[in-house]
């Protein structure tokens, strides 16, 4: 302690200062570690509070917004309550904007006490900080090295500081007590503080006051003086600036620095002219630092005085200030700071002040703190009829920090709330919380109990009915179940009002896989309420994503796209990295259903990336599952990884069954044909197990009808007749050309033919170019092998247009090879241009040749600038362009475009 970590971190400030750098400062304090951001809010908050409002506005533009809410200042309220990822991505855009003013530096002294959801922030900021001109210098103690600290990428420098030399001593002796000390004197001084700077500091003030001089007579009276006590010679300190200044010394210790004269006063129950008084005294004896806000020279002085202040009277200021900060200042977290050190004594008042600066810290994106302040509400403790309330609050803060005790403070609640409504809506709780750790055998439990007690129409109920069928119709075990209750909740969600549109887009993805597609869409639009829903609900729950899986599977892909993007813009507005997530992936699949491969790849490239750096596991298996299929499709085996080998047992049926079928699909791929039918059959088997029979949700009776038309022809055409069968039903003209063409695979001559052409009509004017290539490379093939050679050879040379059009690279060789045998002489195509991009490098592109700048498509992809300028410099340079003007034009004139 006092080895001069402080004094270096301020002169590393200073000289930022005098060359130009904006210089943000804060410093951590053992007291105040339980205030939620509250390290961060020290960094930004006054830089923000006193810029001109044309500045502020210019600093919070954009993601940036996200930060006004942790940072206490006016804005939108849409920009609250949004989980704790959106705060990160704030602060990380506020950095960047600042930086973009002038080179940025951020020195935290006693980072080692800094509150953790600061520590998140500044490890979110530290590993994206490399493009930036921003340096960020934290000062720690030694003994706390083993207390968590951001994980800081390279290039990282430690310097461990170690005691002051002979030299250094001298000169701060020569410094304080006069020029030329003996060097007895000097060494005598090294020797009993053993080269700590705040020993000596503090051991050269009390003998520059004795007037003690420093020559080696002087040297031996130091030889028996005991080893320096830095907290006793600092209270002494204190103590000889006066009493009145010790009075408040100690109120300031209890409140912090930073505190407002009026509020230390009182505290300490002084006057303004004695207050102006001992601040003086303080100031004059190195207590406090001169100049404004109020601040502790060091530390370790407040520590100190902390420490003399006997408990019980620590906890009785701690109440009072806490009474005078949320009357004086009106910040419930301030005031929640100072009751977490209030000796426990049954106050309702405390309880009530905890619950509200938790539920404070919540919105913020703060759940560490909120979950401390309602754990000490709980040993309060509150009145029987509160606890229940304290309870399920303490229980979604520890849900949105990942921690699995939420499930016992949340059932407890549940148990003890005092009427059906309340259960309802904690039940609900408990019920996503269960679902999140992979239960949802007991979520549904849980949900089905309180639902017991509750009318079936009231809106809780209606909530939990939602949740309950959201897992209940994915997962196979509760298919019956879910097949007995969907007539009563499709009436629920068609005459709930508005409470039940988060139930109307769940049932519209159940209906859309049972080929229901009148009644799928009229939910999906009801739902939605004219994009109400995405503007006002969470945009991470399961409800969006079904609805897009009731457009995609309904075949209303141009309606998924604009869906996709709404959600993607509201994502990138409140920072909600999931909401962005589960829009990407769906987006994913709209592309490649499309036939769009290289934008698809792109798109699920992205999205996998979001959810690994994240803990997406079940969003993960559909993400990887969707890119193997892509993959696949465009002949990049070699980028299909371990993922699609191992299933993922303890997720839902529904996830299981996607990546069972990209594994079938990879197995085909690769040669090994008993492995893909195999898991092809159980695809189809855990399809009927769901319900879900519409050729539109995944294709996998198509492809395995496919794959057996050579050795099982009755099976595959079996197969194809059922699905041509369910797509007219349903009308799905996609499904139904594809089912054309599987069925022709089990006929011959004429017969074939004709269900190809039939097939080929269906799917021309249509969106799926792909399978419509692969329906003309297939027709080609037929009227070849039937002596119409030349009539084969447009279908051929088209179908290779198309496939390499849409880089479905496989494919196009099969046709330039069919083209050939039928005397077509096709010309080979470019690979340059879009073919030669990078997944990532094109979906940069993308957004840019749409009128993005680089900051706004960092912002929507949450990525960094920097992976902005390096990716479209690469796209630059492989599209065989000099600036972005032209990237409109090289993406939409080459292959893939």
């Amino acid at each position: 302690m006092g080895i001069g970590k402080t004094s270096l971190l301020r002169g590393v400030a200073a000289h930022a200062t005098d060359v130009g750098c904006e210089v943000l400062s804060a410093r951590g304090a053992e007291l105040e570690r339980d205030f939620g951001f509250g390290l961060v809010r020290q960094l930004f908050e006054r830089p923000l509070r006193t810029a001109p409002q044309q500045r502020r506005k210019r600093l919070l533009r954009g993601a940036a917004a996200l930060a006004a809410p942790v940072l206490g200042l006016d804005s939108d309220p849409g920009q609250a309550s949004h989980g704790a990822f959106a705060p990160l991505h704030g602060i990380y855009w506020l950095a960047v904007e600042l930086a973009d003013e002038r080179p940025l530096v951020i020195a935290v002294d006693d980072a080692h006490w800094a509150d953790p959801d600061s520590l998140r922030c500044l490890s979110y900021l530290a590993n994206r900080a490399e493009e930036l001109p921003v340096l960020l210098v934290l000062a720690r103690r030694p003994v706390h090295e083993a207390q968590a600290l951001p994980e800081l990428p390279a290039p990282v420098e430690h310097l461990r500081l170690a005691p002051l030399g002979l030299s250094s001593v001298a000169e701060l002796v020569q410094l304080r007590l006069g020029p030329d000390p003996d060097a007895a004197f000097t060494s005598a001084c090294h020797w009993a503080t053993a080269g700590n700077p705040l020993a000596l500091v503090e051991l050269l003030r009390e003998l520059a006051e004795s007037g003690v001089a420093p020559t080696a007579a002087a040297a031996r009276t130091l030889e028996d003086r005991p080893p320096p006590r830095l907290a006793r010679d600092l209270v002494g300190r204190v103590k000889r600036a006066g009493a009145t200044a010790e009075v408040l010394a100690r109120a300031l210790t209890v409140l912090g620095d930073g505190t407002r004269p009026s509020v230390a006063a009182a505290l300490a129950r002084l006057d303004p002219e004695a207050t102006t008084d001992a601040i003086l005294a303080l100031t004059g004896a190195g207590v406090l630092t001169s100049g404004a806000p109020l601040a502790f020279a060091h530390p370790l002085i407040r520590s100190a005085m902390y420490e003399d202040i006997d408990a019980g009277a620590r906890s009785r200021m701690h109440r009072r200030a806490a009474e005078l900060v949320a009357t004086v200042e009106g910040a419930p977290n301030a005031a929640a700071v100072h009751l977490l050190s209030v000796e426990p004594a049954r106050d309702a008042q405390v309880v009530e002040q905890l619950s509200a600066a938790a539920a404070q810290a919540l919105q913020a994106g703060a759940p560490e703190a909120a979950a401390r302040y309602l754990g000490r509400a709980l040993r309060e403790p509150p009145l029987p009829r509160v606890r229940s309330m304290v309870l399920g609050q303490l229980g979604i803060a520890e849900v949105a920090k990942g921690d699995p005790a939420s499930l016992g403070h949340l059932e407890e609640a549940r148990q003890t709330a005092g009427d059906a409504e309340s259960r309802a809506e904690l039940a609900a709780a408990l019920a996503a919380a269960l679902t999140n750790l992979g239960d949802s055998d007991a979520a549904i439990d849980v949900a089905h109990d309180a639902l017991s007690a509750l009318d079936f129409d009231a809106p809780a109920a209606i909530r939990l009915e939602a949740a309950a069928a959201g897992l209940m119709w994915q997962d196979a075990k509760w298919a019956k179940r879910f097949d007995a209750s969907l007539p009563g909740l499709r009436r629920l969600a068609e005459n709930g009002g508005q409470a039940s549109r988060g139930l109307a887009l769940i049932l519209s993805g159940a209906l859309a896989g049972r080929g229901e597609t009148r009644h799928a869409m009229a939910l999906v639009t009801a739902g939605l309420d004219g994009g109400t829903f995405v503007r006002h609900e969470p945009l991470d729950g399961i409800e969006l994503p079904q609805a897009l899986n009731a457009l995609i599977w309904c075949e209303r892909h141009e309606h998924a796209r604009r869906l996709v993007a709404e959600m993607l813009a509201e994502a990138q507005r409140r920072g909600s990295v999931f909401g962005a997530l589960g829009a990407s992936i769906q987006h994913g699949v709209v592309l490649l259903r499309a036939g769009e491969l290289a934008e698809a790849e792109a798109t699920l490239v992205h999205a996998d990336k979001l959810a690994a750096e994240h803990g997406a596991l079940g969003p993960r298996a559909f993400s990887q599952s969707y890119l193997a299929a892509v993959r696949v499709a465009r002949g990049h085996l070699n980028g299909v990884g371990e993922q699609v080998e191992t299933l993922p047992r303890e997720l839902v049926t529904s996830a299981r069954l996607t990546a069972r079928h990209a594994r079938g699909r990879v197995r085909l791929a690769r040669g090994d044909s008993e492995g893909g039918i195999a898991d092809l059959r159980a695809v189809v088997a855990m399809l009927a197990q769901l319900g879900t029979t519409s050729p539109g949700v995944t294709g996998a009776a198509a492809d395995l009808a496919e794959a057996l038309a050579l050795e099982h022809p009755e099976e595959s055409r079996a197969l194809a007749e059922e699905d041509l069968s369910r797509a007219r039903a349903a009308g799905l003209e996609v499904a139904e050309g594809v089912a054309l063409r599987t069925l022709a695979a089990t006929a011959s001559g004429s017969a074939r033919i004709e269900l190809l052409q039939e097939a080929a009509a269906k799917l021309e004017p249509g969106f799926a170019r792909v399978e419509y290539a692969r329906t003309l490379a297939e027709l080609g093939a037929a009227l070849r092998m039937n002596g119409h050679v030349e009539a084969a050879r447009k279908p051929l040379l088209r179908a290779l247009d198309e496939a390499h059009r849409r880089g479905a690279l496989p494919l196009a060789e099969r046709a330039r090879a069919e083209a050939v045998a039928a005397g077509a002489r096709p010309r080979r195509p470019r690979l340059t241009g879009v073919e030669a991009l990078t997944p990532s490098e094109l979906r940069v592109a993308r957004l840019a040749s749409e009128g993005l700048s680089n900051k706004e498509v960092a912002q929507a992809l949450f990525v960094t600038k920097k992976t902005v300028a390096d990716h479209l410099a690469a796209s630059y340079r492989k599209l065989g362009i000099s600036r972005r003007e032209g990237l409109a034009d090289a993406l939409s004139g080459t292959p893939n475009g």
